[in-house]
């Protein structure tokens, strides 16, 4: 986990295989900083798992909408599922 995270604290200014006189307060908030940045990375989808949020996003809007609407016109919101 070190590894990946070495470049993400040389960002920050911190060089794990030389300390020197660095304080521990100012190796702790460069940690903090790089660990968020290494998740934000982990965790934020790119390629095709945006385009699949997108659509699942579409399409929870849409099936609010019909929701909606067929509430709207008296129905109680159920779907009618084989003309039952």
């Amino acid at each position: 986990m070190l590894d990946e995270m070495a470049p993400l604290l040389s960002a920050e200014g911190i060089d794990l295989d030389d300390l020197g006189d660095a304080d521990l307060d100012e190796v702790n908030a460069a940690l903090a900083r790089a660990t968020e940045r290494h998740s934000l990375a982990l965790f934020t989808p790119v390629g095709a798992a945006v385009l699949a949020m997108a659509c699942f996003a579409a399409m929870n809007g849409l099936l609010e909408e019909a929701f909606v609407r067929r509430r709207a016109v008296g129905g109680n919101g159920a779907s009618n599922v084989g003309g039952r």
